[in-house]
């Protein structure tokens, strides 16, 4: 796999950790490359997005928030990050519930992807991952976009003993096929007990920010995934239904965690950053 193919899983993981109060990670960043680093720097530079690390440190905080909470109080056996990247959500979620559930974790994602993840996650300085942790966690290799079109059982690209899962889908659904991102909720509402976080881009979202007009119109010169589309409100509500749970936007999100932290908030002006809806549902 090239580095183009990983760079912007580089610049996520580099992203998420640059408010680790509020993100609550701080070691995703260590599965980036140099190179990686650099690009994301220059991604900020060159479409003037200086908030693009806060904006992915909210979302990556409230998501594993969301799990957490989730795992603990719900019926769920297991945990599966759909297209993890270098995201170490699961890893800090499993390290939240180590003491407490038996649950099992899944990093899931092209096969290129996984196979570096797991040579860099070997590469980390030891000591760096509670080991006890770090190896309950899984990888499963996987391309959604080829397992829908060749009508496989959504539900069959994962362990059998995965019966009540809850699957968290960070920064990706805009970069899959409409027809996918059904077939993926679709899949896991046959589930008896299922739950999902996930977030995504409002349509319209181009129209109230300048950021984000400036972002899509040159996205395709940075990362090699193309941009699907975005939700509106009756195709949230064809994907979850009545199962819908929570639908929040990140800029509350943020001044809510801003207050917490003591510290001003910094997302106030939707020119200035892509406004994204983060949102949970649960079925059984």
């Amino acid at each position: 796999m090239t580095k183009e193919n990983i760079s912007s899983a580089e610049m996520t993981a580099h992203w998420r950790c640059q408010y680790p109060a509020i993100s609550g990670d701080s070691l995703s960043t260590k599965l980036a490359s140099h190179d990686g680093v650099q690009k994301a720097l220059e991604f900020e530079e060159k479409y003037q997005y200086p908030l693009i690390g806060r904006k992915i440190s909210v979302r990556a905080g409230w998501c594993l928030e969301q799990t957490t909470q989730m795992l603990i109080r719900g019926n769920y056996d297991s945990c599966i990050s759909l297209g993890s990247g270098f995201s170490l959500l699961t890893y800090y979620a499993a390290l939240a519930t180590h003491q407490k559930k038996k649950i099992h974790f899944f990093d899931a994602d092209l096969t290129g992807m996984i196979r570096v993840r797991r040579e860099r996650i070997k590469q980390l300085p030891k000591n760096t991952l509670n080991s006890a942790v770090s190896e309950k966690i899984e990888t499963v290799e996987i391309d959604l976009e080829k397992a829908f079109r060749q009508g496989e059982k959504f539900s069959d690209l994962f362990p059998s003993d995965c019966q009540a899962p809850v699957f968290v889908i960070e920064g990706l659904i805009y970069f899959l096929s409409e027809n996918c991102v059904r077939w993926i909720f679709a899949g896991i509402a046959e589930y008896k007990n299922a739950g999902v976080v996930f977030d995504y881009w409002p349509e319209g979202s181009e129209k109230s920010s300048e950021c984000f007009k400036r972002v899509l119109s040159t996205l395709k010169d940075f990362i090699p995934e193309k941009v699907q589309g975005l939700l509106n409100e009756a195709q949230l509500k064809k994907l979850v239904g009545t199962h819908l749970t929570q639908d929040v936007n990140l800029k509350d999100i943020e001044h809510n965690y801003a207050k917490q932290n003591q510290e001003s908030a910094q997302l106030i002006d939707q020119n200035d950053f892509i406004p994204v809806q983060l949102a949970t549902a649960e079925w059984g």
